[in-house]
């Protein structure tokens, strides 16, 4: 069970937040790249070697926390020495070589080696203990966590969200820069057990880039936009289409030549079609309307 959750994490850890159609992207399904990248774009400039993403990986995984132990349960031991890099491949917001091993699944950014997501197999929860940290514990090991890693919240504030899976009960600490009211390249994310406190998912979603202006298309409009790519693309309807928007979005994103944009991502889904539904991603240019649709 754990290791089955941490893969499904291994791709929603970047999907959710790095990825413009999401998060999440998604970052995780980038391209490999096997020339490199012409965009004006420096960062994309292939600066490290996979070796030195294994050794970042490492670094990072084995470093023990001392808040987690104090809690009163240490980590499982990760192992590492079956790490191996492929790529570099192209996401939405950098170039990443990916690091798996059996207990790791990690992205590293390939221009500056820092660890962008981390998913640990071996700590990811198996169920509920029926007990449970308090949301400041769970904020407090999180910002522990990210502290002992050497990775900076910029004195960004933290939300802390709970997330009931079912069979395991989770903590979410997640500190997000935003400008102009959209959400930058300038994240840290870490996700821990509920019951113990440990640790299995961190992100650092963190790249270059330029202050964004002021979205030209509202929100309001983007919905609407979404609404209205989203007809037609799950058969025809039974009657007048209608609509469960769950989420609504401003974010910087990067277009695959390294070019900085401004789009809304708007989560869509049809409540006219019964169990024919589907959920959509729509992502909407926020200066010039355009739209496109991802299922």
């Amino acid at each position: 069970m754990s290791k089955n959750l941490a893969r499904g994490l291994s791709i929603i850890v970047v999907g959710a937040v790095l990825a413009v159609t999401v998060v999440g992207v998604a970052a995780a399904s980038g391209h490999q790249n096997t020339e490199p990248n012409k965009a004006v774009d420096p960062y994309f400039a292939v600066a490290t070697t996979p070796d030195a993403a294994i050794a970042a990986v490492k670094a990072i995984v084995e470093t023990p926390v001392r808040s987690l132990a104090a809690g009163g349960m240490a980590a499982p031991t990760q192992r590492t020495t079956d790490l191996t890099a492929s790529g570099p491949y192209d996401g939405d917001l950098f170039r990443y070589y990916k690091v798996i091993g059996r207990d790791v699944y990690a992205m590293v950014d390939v221009h500056d080696s820092h660890v962008a997501s981390l998913v640990l197999a071996n700590c990811a929860p198996t169920g509920y203990s029926g007990s449970s940290i308090s949301p400041d514990k769970a904020m407090a090991i999180a910002s522990d966590y990210l502290a002992a890693h050497g990775v900076s919240t910029d004195s960004l504030a933290p939300v802390v969200v709970a997330k009931d899976r079912g069979e395991v009960k989770t903590f979410q600490v997640t500190w997000q820069k935003t400008i102009n009211s959209a959400e930058v390249p300038d994240l840290r994310f870490v996700e821990l057990d509920a019951s113990t406190g440990i640790v299995f998912v961190m992100r650092n979603a963190s790249r270059p880039y330029s202050t964004p202006p002021a979205a030209s298309v509202s929100a309001n409009d983007a919905v609407s936009r979404a609404e209205q790519a989203v007809i037609g693309l799950d058969g025809p309807a039974v009657t007048k289409p209608a609509f469960s928007v769950s989420e609504t979005k401003l974010q910087v994103a990067f277009s695959a030549s390294g070019s900085q944009q401004l789009i809304w991502q708007v989560m869509v889904r049809r409540t006219d079609l019964g169990q024919r539904a589907d959920a959509f991603v729509v992502t909407v240019d926020a200066m010039t309307g355009k739209t496109v649709v991802m299922q």
